[in-house]
């Protein structure tokens, strides 16, 4: 008989609040996002919901964590490392494993950076840290 596997699954977390942005960081699709933001998300992705969320997930001993999409907002580069401070009081790699979404590569500039940041959380149990490579699918962006 097979023992029971525990998957606790988190998605789209928009870790919250959005670092201050320069106005050069604001241009094109961030522009938006920004705005969207200021006007809407930020009443509903609040950080005390998602550390709540996250403090009952670790209460029940889940074997595995999945954290699947967005992370960030807009792809600052201030948004990155408390995103990994955040993933680490999440748990360690081998407990966590992330899946970016959209947000995390929302302008080509900052692309790069969920790799970089994420690494150790982003591989399989067949793949060197850090070495996952994401293709584009239907309403993503693309990753490489």
């Amino acid at each position: 008989m097979m023992a029971a596997f525990t998957l606790a699954h988190l998605s789209d977390p928009h870790l919250p609040p959005l670092p201050a942005a320069r106005l050069r960081d604001l241009a094109g699709k961030r522009a938006l996002g920004y705005l969207n933001w200021t006007r809407n998300r930020h009443k509903y992705h609040r950080r005390d919901v998602l550390d709540a969320l996250v403090a009952d997930m670790q209460a029940r001993s889940p074997d595995h964590i999945a954290i699947t999409g967005d992370l960030v907002n807009l792809a600052l580069e201030a948004e990155f490392a408390p995103s990994r401070a955040w993933l680490e009081s999440v748990g360690t790699a081998d407990r966590v494993t992330v899946i970016p979404g959209n947000h995390d590569a929302y302008v080509r500039a900052t692309r790069h950076r969920f790799a970089q940041t994420w690494g150790p959380y982003l591989g399989g149990d067949d793949a060197q840290a850090g070495s996952a490579r994401f293709r584009r699918c239907a309403g993503a962006a693309r990753w490489r």
